[in-house]
């Protein structure tokens, strides 16, 4: 990528600092003329105001009150600080399924049918800093660090990281897009089977999602997948066991700072309202 993601913001900024300049003398000239001695000449201007209103029934106006200086300042600031969605940048999806079906080698276990699937991953976005380490002109693979647990019904699996965030390009009528993370699962075993492994299956069946196999800055939305699923994979020597559900949500989660530096802004506005006439 090329230039900054912040100097379309800075310029925003530098609008509102010069705003803010000539707020600034304004108020100091209006306290100036506050505190000056009261005159009892009356000119020409008191004149022409006393005049306006005798004629037409309506006062000529003041000059009006000034912005409130820390609610424009607040919102520049955070303006210049907020990392765009459109930049590189670590990225967060959560997401959370309900289980639809068990393999009847997973029937003894503590899962039904009907519970909540839920966990987190994580991945930069940035292909200088992630770079594609599957060499298929159509397959990309991708580091991705999933959460600490994926949490069903109320159990925690543990989860670490796997083989990763998987892409596939595609071909209309020939094979499908799809977006799979795919990470190491470990929990107790079921019976003989142990807990191995969790996928996030999302699949477009139109092939149209994706125009290469390069990491996009942004997941695509679950409404552009006719096949979404969350699978936990247990095994057994050579045997496999499944329990899929299928997915309720999958998006991004808004970085913590994003409140963090919204808070002023929202300071500063409700300021300006209770200092309001």
């Amino acid at each position: 990528m090329t230039g900054s993601r912040y100097d379309g913001k800075w310029l925003i900024l530098a609008a509102y600092q010069r705003q803010a300049i000539g707020n600034r003398q304004l108020v100091q000239a209006t306290a100036n003329v506050a505190s000056s001695p009261t005159r009892t000449h009356q000119g020409p201007h008191h004149r022409i105001g006393k005049d306006h209103q005798m004629k037409t029934g309506h006062t000529l106006s003041h000059r009006p009150t000034p912005p409130n200086l820390t609610a424009i300042l607040s919102v520049a600031l955070c303006l210049a600080y907020l990392p765009s969605h459109s930049s590189a940048a670590m990225v967060t999806v959560g997401f959370t399924g309900q289980i639809t079906t068990i393999d009847a080698a997973l029937s003894t276990g503590p899962f039904s049918v009907g519970q909540t699937v839920s966990g987190s991953y994580t991945y930069e976005n940035d292909p200088a800093l992630n770079p594609d380490f599957n060499a298929s002109a159509t397959v990309g693979q991708f580091a991705a660090t999933p959460s600490a647990t994926l949490q069903v019904g109320g159990d925690n699996l543990a989860m670490s990281p796997g083989i990763g965030l998987v892409l596939f390009d595609g071909t209309p009528g020939v094979s499908t897009d799809g977006w799979s993370p795919s990470f190491s699962l470990t929990g107790p075993a079921i019976g003989s089977f142990n807990a191995t492994a969790f996928d996030v299956f999302l699949r477009d069946t139109d092939s149209t999602v994706f125009a290469s196999d390069d990491l996009p800055l942004q997941p695509p939305a679950l409404s552009e997948f006719e096949i979404t699923s969350l699978i936990i994979f247990y095994e057994f020597g050579s045997n496999q066991a499944r329990i899929t559900a299928s997915v309720l949500t999958h998006q991004v989660i808004p970085s913590p700072v994003t409140a963090w530096l919204l808070a002023p802004a929202i300071v500063g506005w409700l300021a300006s309202r209770r200092h309001k006439p």
